[in-house]
């Protein structure tokens, strides 16, 4: 049986590069991270179903929630913050291990041109300062949230 520790997944922020040609910064003071895959449901039953409920294929969204250390100093922070207080976009790639993934590994996730939707700070009393962080798609001139995978021979 195979399976990935969730401490192994990583969010990476375009710092920079274009999207054909990214410049990936690992978001590294983070935790937490949901990967949200979700798909609307259209309901087409007709009397041939027999007295069952059919349903198609409907729009899918995707978002990434998590949390972020409130460390100024860390890789990716003022980015993060820069596009929510600036309403641009950020583009992120949500996968399952590094990458380049090692030789012979393949990882998966999304990669997604997004907005930041929310970035509130949690002032819990004896805790360190998180920022709920929570990245949507927004529409955009180089592609659709799409299912990211990449292998190495």
């Amino acid at each position: 049986m195979a399976f990935v520790l969730g401490q192994d997944g990583k969010l990476y922020f375009n710092d920079g590069g274009t999207y054909a040609s990214p410049t990936w910064t690992e978001l590294t003071q983070i935790k937490d991270v949901t990967l949200n895959l979700t798909k609307e449901t259209t309901d087409v039953t007709t009397r041939s179903a027999a007295g069952y409920r059919e349903y198609a294929d409907g729009l899918k969204d995707v978002n990434v929630s998590f949390k972020m250390l409130w460390d100024q100093a860390a890789d990716g922070y003022d980015e993060i913050l820069a596009a929510y207080e600036n309403n641009t976009p950020v583009e992120i790639l949500c996968v399952d291990g590094a990458t380049p993934p090692p030789s012979g590994s393949t990882i998966k996730g999304v990669r997604m041109t997004c907005m930041v939707s929310n970035f509130s700070r949690d002032e819990t009393l004896g805790e360190a300062m998180w920022s709920d962080v929570e990245l949507r798609p927004v529409a955009n001139d180089d592609a659709a949230p799409a299912i990211y995978t990449e292998s190495t021979p």
